[in-house]
């Protein structure tokens, strides 16, 4: 059997993170011959921002500290019925290796004959740290292929000259974006592609079946996801339609604010995350996944993409002939039908990159040379 370690943010408590892992390794197990396992890194810098943090509440004001402690501690639960979640999903769904850190990898690597690192934003050193730059560049690798998968750094300026360094060594570098496409070509990196995040790749059945699990919802409702510095602009665009509309708001953010009638469901499961956007009647988002999933579902949505990494969303959406749905300013953007050729553009795109990414991995099964 041919053996394939794949390397991602797979212990981020983050719903795009885990998914996009998911859909990889159902990829890579669909090829003959082939034995795939998620490597289980753990890392400070991808797992604390995800962890229940009480007392770090980013502000000195004693009345607010008050505040916000108090409702981190509210929330306590939810964090641990979040963190369950995501660990029950990790176990189930994505085939986890033996736990490895820094230290660990450096000194006896687990053995493979292909290590796939990708897709997420595995190359944003300000996300990955200095010290985990060469992991996921896959520096520690001496004795296999190396090759990436959809692979991201968010914006070409966050990637390191060590990782450019590193995947001139690949045999074969998939990326997301068109921009770091052409940064890496610059850099005299060889063998590079652009493909679409691994969620594509699984056939949208398969992700109705996935998410076919019981939650509380309303009839009709928003779904609201945001990230980062976009929340607050995401929460005054989803009020405003929730008022037009006359529907609710269901979001899963734990700092986020509404003036409309919203439901917060923090700690929802993988799983959950899905179905809300698979029901909801529209979708505001700022994460690249939330977008993603409104697309495999045929939502009606609006991107508002991150002010710094937004051309992740901004070049999928530009593919898929949907840069319509980029938020402009006008909340009617939202009502307007998808382009009728969706579907079928959608699939010629995920067929090139996964007949692309088998292809090339037959090759290197039967010993071609690169």
């Amino acid at each position: 059997m041919f053996k394939i370690e794949v390397l991602t943010f797979t212990n981020a408590d983050n719903y795009g993170a885990v998914l996009q892992n998911m859909g990889l390794i159902q990829t890579l197990k669909q090829i003959p011959d082939v034995e795939v396992e998620t490597l289980d890194y753990h890392t400070q810098n991808i797992e604390s921002p995800y962890l229940f943090h009480p007392f770090q509440v980013g502000t000195k004001n004693p009345i607010k500290f008050s505040i916000r402690v108090a409702k981190n501690f509210i929330f306590a639960r939810r964090f641990r019925s979040r963190s369950e979640s995501f660990k029950a999903f990790r176990t189930e769904k994505l085939q986890l290796s033996v736990p490895y850190t820094d230290s660990k990898l450096k000194k006896v690597p687990p053995r493979a004959d292909l290590f796939v690192v990708g897709s997420d934003q595995v190359w944003n050193s300000a996300i990955v740290g200095h010290n985990s730059q060469r992991i996921y560049s896959l520096g520690f690798v001496t004795n296999a292929k190396k090759i990436s998968y959809a692979a991201s750094s968010g914006d070409s300026r966050f990637i390191s000259q060590e990782t450019i360094n590193e995947l001139r060594k690949y045999d074969f570098v998939s990326v997301r974006e068109r921009e770091l496409e052409h940064y890496l070509e610059q850099n005299n990196v060889e063998n590079i592609r652009r493909d679409v995040d691994p969620v594509f790749l699984v056939d949208e059945q398969e992700w109705r079946k996935f998410s076919d699990v019981q939650v509380n919802i309303p009839n009709h409702y928003i779904f609201v996801y945001s990230v980062g510095p976009m929340m607050k602009k995401i929460a005054s665009i989803a009020d405003e339609l929730s008022l037009r509309t006359g529907f609710p708001i269901i979001y899963v953010d734990f700092h986020e604010k509404h003036r409309a009638r919203a439901f917060n469901r923090f700690g929802a499961s993988p799983a959950e995350f899905v179905n809300y956007i698979r029901n909801a009647d529209y979708v505001l988002a700022s994460s690249f996944h939330a977008v993603a999933f409104s697309v495999i579902f045929r939502k009606k949505f609006l991107a508002i993409p991150h002010v710094t990494t937004g051309a992740r969303i901004i070049d999928i959406l530009e593919s898929l002939n949907l840069s319509s749905r980029i938020y402009s300013g006008k909340i009617e953007q939202i009502f307007e039908p998808l382009p009728k050729q969706l579907d079928q553009i959608r699939k010629e795109y995920t067929v090139r990159s996964k007949s692309a990414l088998e292809c090339y991995i037959r090759t290197l099964i039967n010993g071609n040379p690169k």
